[in-house]
């Protein structure tokens, strides 16, 4: 009899960004970094050491039973660990729920222990029981009365602030209490020395580059020239389920010290391929600040398993998450491809995800929820891609905010951008999903630039051609719902190409149908409708080109 046991933190955005202060967002996202990891060092090895129990965390080809303990995963908030002993993992599971529920009280996590006449089995009946264990409510401590104080952004039980978080910094409002999970990350902040060292953003930064200096205040270290705006940036891993059930079919009657080294060494190369296209992306970074004693414009959150989130200068946002996107995918080509020859596996990863466009004060805990469904909806212009069973190519979704949206992402996005027409129908100025690369047969970002690239090329030349005011005016008249005139402004644009340079106009026309506008049109019928990319085109060109924002009649920021 086989035994297993199973762990995942859940939820890890919202605990993250739970106080809406930098440091404290810093402090978390560091103390889960050091949670679950294949190191000694890791709260994961601490708890090991403590119970004498000897285990395969830093010697991934140790064989089931030569240890106490064998791990399949433990990166990314989740562990997987086999055993022969039941024992051990009990021991084990009691220290460890212990601790995380000590160290990380409001933490939401599932856990399972169970067995089986294989690994195999086992850990399937690990994962039904960790679906069972969402459904079940849980009690954190300190549990909170009708006359507990409260602190005053968590609505959590306040509790006395310890001289070690006072030294991190607290506020005249703070002294009264923190909640537990803010004291403990204040603590933290002061103890590991995180406004200066960080075990995770060296993660994020390539060897020749550190030690290298990031943001530890949003309003002082962005340098956002007047603006303020940075993005929240969450990519995730694309076909990583498929390529985990074609590994599984291919252990089938494989040993259970073959299946433990297969889906450690699977677990262990995607996290490699993650944090290579982190750095690769940093690297990018970097070159637009040559000098080493300049603070990068972006803030490591999240990197484990096939995960990232980050904050950066909006500027920069959606070309650092591009870079990562390509880097991720030829990373996770090279190191999975070993794994691939071994077991006949033929699924590759890619990675899409959400680019959150707001101001530096917006306060986090709205943001988190927005950017993972960005990154939803990104996935779903990657699945749309491919026949089912493939894995699709890299996708981006990007959205802007300027005021605390209280739906989902899609009802904000029609609320603000999809307008009633006077001749009937409405038209939809958002797209939000692009991909990465235009080659994989869709429309990308890239093309997007393309026309804007058209547009400040005409500006330079010809007042009257097609530049990015032209756009502008279209989307105001269509938010006026006006239909006809933005019509008349876009052909009257079209006349002064044809009478200027009729190869400009060409240029014009092939870059609209790069866009999928064919017929010289800006717009496609939709059954609601019309269609049009205007948002994105004029969000793209605000943020990387400094074009202007540009409102319309309702407030609402483009």
């Amino acid at each position: 009899m086989i035994y297993s046991y199973l762990f995942e933190a859940k939820s890890i955005q919202a605990y993250l960004f739970q106080s809406g202060k930098l440091k404290d967002v810093i402090a978390a996202s560091e103390r889960l970094d050091r949670m679950v990891d294949t190191t000694e060092s890791s709260l994961v090895g601490q708890v090991l050491r403590a119970l004498s129990l000897t285990h395969d965390l830093t010697n991934p080809a140790a064989n089931l039973g030569d240890v106490d303990i064998s791990f399949l995963r433990c990166k990314g908030g989740a562990l997987y660990a086999g055993a022969t002993n039941k024992d051990h993992l009990v021991q084990f599971r009691q220290l460890w729920t212990l601790t995380i529920q000590q160290l990380f009280p409001s933490l939401v996590f599932t856990d399972a222990l169970c067995s089986g006449e294989t690994l195999g089995q086992a850990i399937e009946q690990g994962h039904k029981l960790l679906a069972q264990d969402r459904n079940l409510p849980q009690i954190t401590l300190p549990y909170g009365s009708a006359y507990s104080a409260r602190e005053q952004r968590s609505g959590k039980v306040a509790v006395p602030v310890s001289s070690f978080a006072k030294k991190a910094g607290v506020d005249s409002a703070e002294m009264k209490g923190l909640d537990a999970d803010t004291q403990l990350h204040r603590q933290a902040y002061g103890l590991f020395e995180l406004k200066t060292v960080s075990n995770l953003q060296d993660r994020f930064t390539p060897e020749s580059l550190r030690p290298r200096h990031y943001p530890v205040n949003l309003d002082k270290d962005f340098e956002f020239d007047g603006t303020k705006d940075i993005a929240l940036i969450h990519i995730d891993g694309n076909g990583l389920g498929l390529l985990l059930r074609q590994l599984k079919s291919a252990m089938q009657g494989k040993s259970d010290s073959d299946y433990r080294q297969a889906f450690r060494q699977f677990s262990d190369t995607v996290n490699k391929a993650t944090e290579l296209a982190a750095q690769d992306a940093t690297a990018w970074l970097a070159e637009q600040f040559p000098d080493a004693t300049h603070t990068l414009p972006m803030r490591p959150l999240v990197l484990g398993g096939d995960d990232v989130t980050l904050l950066c200068h909006a500027k920069y946002a959606l070309r650092y998450a591009e870079t990562f996107c390509r880097a991720f995918k030829q990373h996770a080509d090279k190191e999975l491809r070993a794994l691939s020859r071994d077991y006949q596996l033929s699924v590759k990863l890619t990675a899409s995800g959400g680019v959150l466009f707001h101001k530096a004060g917006h306060p986090f805990v709205q943001s988190h929820h927005l950017v993972e469904s960005l990154c939803a909806k990104a996935k779903q212009l990657t699945k749309s891609c491919v026949p089912a069973g493939q894995t699709g190519p890299a996708a981006l979704a990007c959205y802007r905010v300027s005021q605390v949206i209280l739906t989902d992402l899609e009802q904000a996005a029609q609320q603000a951008h999809r307008y009633p027409l006077q001749q009937g129908g409405t038209i939809n100025l958002i797209e939000m999903a692009y991909l990465v690369d235009e080659k994989e047969g869709g429309v990308s970002w890239q093309q997007l630039r393309q026309l804007i690239a058209l547009c400040d090329k005409a500006k330079g030349t010809d007042a009257k051609g097609f530049t990015l005011s032209r756009w502008r005016k279209m989307a105001s008249e269509l938010a006026a719902g006006d239909f006809v005139e933005a019509k008349r402004i876009f052909e009257r644009g079209l006349e002064f190409l044809k009478k200027g340079n009729k190869a400009a106009e060409s240029e014009f026309i092939e870059a609209l149908a790069n866009l999928g506008l064919q017929q010289k049109r800006w717009y496609r019928e939709t059954r609601e409708g019309y269609a049009a990319p205007l948002v994105d085109l004029l969000n793209l060109a605000h943020f990387e080109e400094e074009i202007s924002s540009w409102q319309h009649n309702n407030g609402e920021v483009l």
